[in-house]
């Protein structure tokens, strides 16, 4: 199996956080992330770059999770060593359902 080969490889402390939006008392919308669960998988770097936006260097790094949590969205956060990560995208490799293919933006 395919999760199998890889699995050996795998982290148990990679944190999934959701986000609730609510407004303020100025009617502004903030947002408040909240830890959801802990699940099992591996991060790795994926790609980098320095591009020039808005006038500022911004440094842009791409990594992937592996795992086999398929409850992960586009609409959580991952959380591991110190690292916090927006979810880009969510795959199904090969639509074998044995590993979570996700794509992360490094945010902090």
């Amino acid at each position: 199996m395919i999760k199998d080969s890889i699995r050996k490889y795998y982290k148990s402390d990679i944190d999934v956080y959701t986000v609730t939006k609510s407004a303020n008392s100025y009617g502004e919308m903030i947002e408040t992330w909240s830890k959801s669960r802990t699940i099992f998988g591996r991060i790795r770097p994926m790609s980098g770059g320095e591009p020039f936006v808005a006038g500022a260097e911004h440094q842009i790094s791409k990594y992937r999770l592996y795992t086999d949590d398929f409850n992960i969205t586009e609409n959580n956060q991952i959380r591991w060593s110190g690292k916090t990560f927006d979810v880009q995208f969510v795959s199904n490799p090969m639509t074998f359902d044995q590993l979570a293919q996700i794509d992360l933006q490094l945010v902090t």
